[in-house]
């Protein structure tokens, strides 16, 4: 009798271990679910404070590791973000998803070598990872290999065409290297998969500047604005055309508002002060 309450009590002790393991990992199912709908909205603080409590309950999961390092970074903690994506990789080294975003950390950190290396070994894990090419683009870009940067910003393309951020970085790429019709082009692109994305707005509108199209420039730039009325930026720009075509009233109007928005870029407040010297002698 007594050998048989032993294992009564053995069993019994199981039975509680097993229902406080089912306990803690639902915890931990809902607070995923939780930081999930938060990320969906963009609510990255909030997902924050479900998946840390969701971590301390289950802090071998790389998985988890890595849905922190990804909110954190979105608020801009990158130090915390890298520490944690490279947690998540003690955990997990086969995960391309989580090299690629260490590296885009590592790139925002200025680390570009690093940021190559992490690119890299995803792109060995995982050779067709578009969003991999684009970012190994932008890291050889900082590293002034250009052509290097186009090469991968193809790649990317191709296997994933309806990446803006690659179409984007491309142009960009291309406008350094002096292809403007290029660089028009995926501007273009760009502006197609993301009507609203005023960076592109305002690169499409330099290049037809370059490409000596003023009306055409000038119609970007207050699309920019239509989009983005306080954006300092799209206001210099468009200052910019007005000198160019000899406006200088509405170039001194644009500068200045540009110059209200921001005053502390350089470039504005020179702008801002040559057109006035221009108009009061």
């Amino acid at each position: 009798m007594q050998f048989r309450f032993a294992v009564l009590l053995l069993l019994v002790a199981g039975a509680a271990g097993e229902l406080k393991s089912q306990s803690k990992q639902a915890q931990v199912l809902e607070r995923l679910g939780r930081g999930a709908s938060f990320e969906q909205k963009k609510e990255w603080k909030e997902a924050e404070a479900e998946y840390r409590p969701a971590l301390a309950l289950d802090p071998g999961s790389a998985s988890l590791h890595f849905d922190l390092a990804y909110v954190l970074a979105r608020q801009g903690k990158v130090d915390d973000a890298i520490a944690e994506f490279r947690e998540s990789l003690r955990l997990d080294p086969t995960s391309a998803v989580a090299h690629q975003n260490l590296g885009a950390a590592l790139h925002r950190k200025g680390d570009f070598d690093g940021a190559i290396a992490e690119c890299r070994e995803s792109l060995r894990l995982k050779p067709e990872y578009a969003e991999a090419h684009s970012n190994l683009g932008a890291a050889l870009k900082s590293k002034s290999d250009m052509d290097g940067a186009i090469a991968e910003y193809r790649k990317a393309i191709c296997l994933k065409p309806d990446l803006a951020t690659a179409h984007y970085n491309l142009a960009n790429a291309l406008r350094a290297k002096h292809d403007l019709e290029g660089a028009e082009q995926e501007f273009g692109a760009t502006l197609s998969l993301e009507p609203d994305n005023t960076a592109a707005r305002i690169g499409l509108g330099n290049v037809l500047l370059a490409k000596g199209d003023l009306p055409g420039a000038i119609s970007q730039f207050r699309k920019a604005l239509g989009s983005n009325p306080d954006y300092a930026p799209a206001h210099y720009n468009l200052g910019v055309a007005f000198e160019t075509g000899r406006d200088l009233k509405a170039a001194a109007q644009e500068y200045r508002t540009a110059y209200q928005l921001d005053p502390h870029d350089p470039a504005i407040r020179s702008g801002y002060q040559r057109v006035s010297q221009l108009l009061d002698p």
